[in-house]
């Protein structure tokens, strides 16, 4: 017996329907690990009764706050049914997920636009929720992305891939045991293995910024911001065939 053809639909399928497939997956994704999203979509940020941004809801109602630099900075634009955190060169605007528990590895990522002549600087970072201690940071700079935990255990330094004219990108990152990886807009896996230390039992998430202190303007860099990931307890890069990292990819892909 033969393979049925086929079937052809001659005729564009509504964005929703080649949308809500990726969407469910990462979602899907997020809930198994007792993960976060935050998405970019207007309904999701928060405002005072006089419009000024005051949270980002996530998947499983917490909420992202601005820092405290930030206060009266944070800006969020919106276009065509999406929305995102606007980091602007210089300027503290940036938010904070609080009380993290990552576990033994976490996977994190950023959807966000690059502005055409700035780097981004600082996209996320991880921050032991009690004072002191490593934290791990992404960043983006002339030469490319660096992901480093600043207890100079690891760190890994990529170029940037960038097609001209990408309006939108992807990055995953994961850090555990095995040491630190990246992924970018679909291409390969990056890693710089290391034996590190365990991750902190309590942490935050900051986005767009590295923490709650003034100043650090040279950290500070100009993109918007519109989706983060967080999946806590897994290194998902660790396995390019995993079903973690081929879920992100679609959303990326198919998804955005």
């Amino acid at each position: 017996m033969t393979d049925p053809a086929p079937i052809q639909i001659d005729r564009d399928l509504p964005e929703a329907i080649l949308a809500d497939a990726p969407a469910a997956a990462v979602a899907a994704l997020v809930r198994a690990s007792g993960g976060v999203w935050l998405r970019g979509r207007p309904e999701d940020f928060l405002r005072t009764p006089d419009g000024a941004p005051e949270g980002w809801s996530a998947s499983d109602d917490r909420r992202a706050i601005p820092t405290d630099p930030a206060q009266g900075q944070v800006i969020v634009a919106e276009a065509e049914g999406q929305a995102g955190l606007v980091c602007r060169t210089g300027l503290h605007g940036g938010m904070v997920l609080t009380d993290l528990a990552p576990g033994r590895a976490i996977t994190l990522a950023v959807v966000w636009h690059p502005h055409r002549t700035e780097p981004a600087r600082t996209l996320l970072c991880l921050n032991p929720s009690a004072a002191g201690g490593a934290y791990l940071f992404l960043s983006h700079g002339e030469d490319g992305f660096t992901l480093k935990d600043t207890a100079e255990q690891a760190v890994l330094t990529v170029p940037d891939a960038r097609r001209d004219g990408a309006p939108v990108r992807m990055l995953v990152v994961s850090a555990g045991p095995s040491g630190l990886a990246l992924w970018q807009d679909g291409g390969t896996v990056v890693r710089a293995p290391a034996e590190m230390d365990p991750l902190p039992a309590r942490a935050d998430l900051f986005i767009g910024c590295r923490s709650q202190r003034r100043g650090l303007a040279k950290t500070l860099g100009a993109s918007l911001i519109r989706e983060v990931i967080v999946l806590p307890g897994q290194q998902a890069l660790s396995d390019e065939t995993g079903p973690a990292l081929a879920a992100l990819a679609a959303h990326f892909r198919w998804g955005l």
